[in-house]
């Protein structure tokens, strides 16, 4: 799990080295604004906020929250924690949502990628209900990494509304996460 939590933040890492990616000082000032909402937000459940320096990171993990035998469906009893984090982020009109499905069973490629991308799919779906808008929101299956451990189901980033299309632009360009090999 370490090296997954190293491989987003050099992915985060990279982008930041882009000038178009530098957070100010008004970016860590909404960054510390939201973290304590989001960690009231999952308080409770396995989710985990983390602070990057120009975005929020949750990490979602797969014990119980997808289900094992079929692991791009989400568990019932996860059901009621993703619709609170979606009303959460909803209720704040200034950020926007990339949810970044993973998949690391040891599969081929091909089914990893599909497992990711039902992932943030089902992720994305429970947000939307919980009214964040498609405008606010992009989700995606990035494969898997291997180093990646099973535990790890998702990634959501928390950016300013803004910055969305460049953040999933840099996702959709970089699969740092796809399975090499």
């Amino acid at each position: 799990m370490r090296n997954l939590w190293v491989s987003l933040t050099i992915s985060v890492g990279l982008m930041l080295a882009n000038p178009a990616f530098a957070a100010d000082k008004d970016t860590a000032k909404w960054n510390l604004a939201r973290l304590p909402v989001l960690q009231e937000a999952v308080a409770g459940t396995s989710f985990e906020v983390h602070q990057l320096e120009n975005a929020l990171l949750i990490k979602v993990y797969a014990a119980g929250t997808f289900k094992p035998e079929r692991p791009e469906l989400l568990l019932p009893s996860a059901l009621s924690k993703v619709g609170k984090l979606g009303r959460h982020l909803a209720a704040d009109q200034e950020l926007s949502v990339l949810v970044l499905g993973m998949s690391a069973e040891q599969i081929n490629p091909i089914k990893q990628q599909e497992i990711s991308h039902a992932r943030a799919k089902s992720l994305a779906s429970i947000l939307r209900l919980n009214k964040i808008s498609t405008v606010r929101m992009q989700a995606f299956g990035v494969g898997a990494s291997p180093q990646a451990g099973p535990e790890l189901a998702a990634s959501i980033l928390i950016v300013p509304v803004n910055e969305l299309p460049t953040f999933a632009a840099h996702f959709r360009e970089t699969p740092i996460f796809l399975a090499h090999e």
